[in-house]
C-alpha cells in the first residue's frame, strides 16, 4: 500500500526528521510504499510546502499519523484532506498493528493452501503399504546384510526428500532391487556405501 506521513514538523529540531524517517523503515519494512514529506529539502519558500505535500497524499493509499500531529496545523489539514479525498486515516501504530493482523491472516491463508496442495500431492510421495510389510518383501529378496545397511538410510533420506516418507523409500528400493539393480548400486542410490568400500 502506498502510505504518506503525516506528523509535526515546524519548530522541532530538524524538522523531526528522525520520527519521520522511523515510521518510513517500520512502514517499508512491512511491505509499504511510503510517501515522506521529510525528504524535501530545506530552502524553499514555506508556501510550496503544503501544496507539494498536498499532492504527495493525494497519490497515496492512506495516511499516517505520527503521535503529536494534532499540534500541526501543517498535519491537520493534512488529515482534512485526505478525508475528503476518502484516503482512509490511522495513527502509525494502528496502521502497523492492521497490517500485521492482515501479514497473519495471509500466511495463515498460505499455510492452509500449502497443506490443501500437499495433501493432494503427498498420496503420490507416501506408500500405501506399510513398513513392515515392505522390509518382509525386500529381505525375500535380498539378505538381511543388504536390509541392514540399507536401513539406516531410509529415515534420512526421506527427511532430505521431503514430502517422502519412510515407507515410501523403502518402497523405491524394493522396486529397484526387484528391476535388477545391484544392492550395492541401490545402497549408493539412497546414500550408503557399497560393499565393496
Amino acid at each position: 500500500m502506498i502510505v504518506y506521513i503525516a506528523g509535526k514538523m515546524t519548530g522541532l529540531p530538524d524538522k523531526g526528521r528522525a520520527a519521520f524517517a522511523q515510521a518510513e523503515r517500520k512502514l517499508t519494512d512491512m511491505g509499504h510504499t511510503v510517501l515522506n514529506p521529510a525528504w524535501l529539502g530545506d530552502g524553499l519558500p514555506q508556501k510550496m510546502y503544503m501544496p507539494i505535500c498536498l499532492t504527495m497524499l493525494n497519490q497515496a493509499e492512506a495516511l499516517a499519523l505520527l503521535d503529536g500531529w494534532e499540534t500541526s496545523m501543517g498535519a491537520t489539514l493534512e488529515k482534512m484532506f485526505a478525508k475528503y479525498q476518502k484516503i482512509p486515516v490511522f495513527e502509525l501504530n494502528q496502521l502497523l498493528e492492521r497490517t500485521e493482523e492482515a501479514r497473519t491472516r495471509v500466511m495463515e491463508r498460505l499455510a492452509k493452501d500449502l497443506r490443501m496442495g500437499l495433501s493432494e500431492v503427498l498420496p503420490g510421495m507416501q506408500s500405501e503399504k506399510n513398513y513392515d510389510e515392505i522390509r518382509s518383501q525386500i529381505a525375500a529378496l535380498t539378505n538381511e546384510g543388504f536390509l541392514a545397511r540399507l536401513e539406516p538410510l531410509v529415515e534420512p533420506y526421506a527427511q532430505e526428500h521431503f514430502p517422502y516418507d519412510t515407507a515410501y523409500v523403502l518402497n523405491q528400493a524394493f522396486h529397484m532391487v526387484k528391476s535388477g539393480w545391484n544392492p550395492d548400486r541401490v545402497l549408493e542410490h539412497f546414500g550408503g556405501q557399497s560393499h565393496g568400500q
